[in-house]
C-alpha cells in the first residue's frame, strides 16, 4: 500500500482533495506497518523467542543508523537531530538491531512531539562504570500521573494520544529488560528526556 500510494497520488493530477485523501492512505498504513512491526517485538520478547546476537557494539554508529532511518521525517518538521554530545568511542554488548530500533523508536517519538522548527538533542557518555543515553525533546512532555505507567503496553500520556506510542514505549522497555538495562523518562521545563543506561 505505501509503495502504491505514490503512484496512486500521480495518477490523479491537479485532484488536490484525492491527493490529500492519498496521502492520509499512506500516513495511516505507514502507522498501521510500525505498529505490527512493534507487536512483534513484543509478542517475541514477551515469549522469549528472541535469540540474541550479543556483540561489543558502537553507540555512535548505532545511533547514525537510527538517524538515517528518520531523518527524512526530521526534515519534513525541519527538526535538527543534534549528536555533538555523543562521545564517539563508546561501546555497549548488545545485540545491534534491536538497539537501534530502540533509538528509531525514541527518535521517532522525540520527532512527532516537537513543535517544528525545534532541535532534538541526543547525549552518550560513560559515568562511573556506566554508559547513559538521552534523547531530549522540546514537544509537551507527559503529565506527572502518567509517567509511572508509561512504559506499560498502550499507555500514553495525554498529550500522546495514538496506540502507536504507547506500543513504542513498551517495546523500548522489553529491548532494554532483555539487555539488563534501564530506561527512565522525566520531564523537563520544556518536553521531556528518555535515558537509557546499560
Amino acid at each position: 500500500i505505501i509503495g502504491a500510494s505514490y503512484f496512486l497520488k500521480e495518477s490523479f493530477g491537479d485532484d488536490e482533495e484525492m491527493k490529500d485523501f492519498v496521502d492520509m492512505l499512506a500516513i495511516s498504513s505507514d502507522r498501521l506497518e510500525k505498529i505490527s512491526c512493534l507487536a512483534l517485538i513484543i509478542t517475541e520478547l514477551q515469549a522469549n523467542r528472541k535469540k540474541l546476537t550479543i556483540n561489543e557494539e558502537n553507540i555512535f554508529e548505532m545511533l547514525s543508523m537510527a538517524i538515517d532511518t528518520t531523518k527524512n521525517y526530521a526534515m519534513e518538521r525541519n527538526i535538527t537531530l543534534d549528536t555533538d554530545d555523543v562521545v564517539r568511542n563508546l561501546e555497549i554488548t548488545s545485540e545491534r538491531m534491536l538497539i537501534i530500533k530502540a533509538f528509531e523508536i525514541l527518535l521517532d517519538n522525540a520527532i512527532r512531539y516537537s513543535p517544528e522548527n525545534e532541535t532534538v538533542k541526543i547525549r552518550a557518555w560513560k559515568e562511573n562504570d556506566k554508559i547513559r543515553i538521552e534523547i531530549i525533546d522540546n514537544g509537551p512532555g507527559f503529565p506527572k500521573e502518567k509517567l509511572k505507567d508509561l512504559l506499560k503496553p498502550f499507555e500514553i500520556g495525554a498529550e500522546h494520544e495514538d496506540s502507536h506510542s504507547g506500543l513504542s514505549l513498551s517495546a523500548v522497555k522489553m529491548i532494554m529488560d532483555s539487555h539488563n538495562a534501564e530506561i527512565n523518562i522525566m520531564n523537563n521545563e520544556a518536553g521531556a528526556t528518555v535515558s537509557l543506561v546499560f
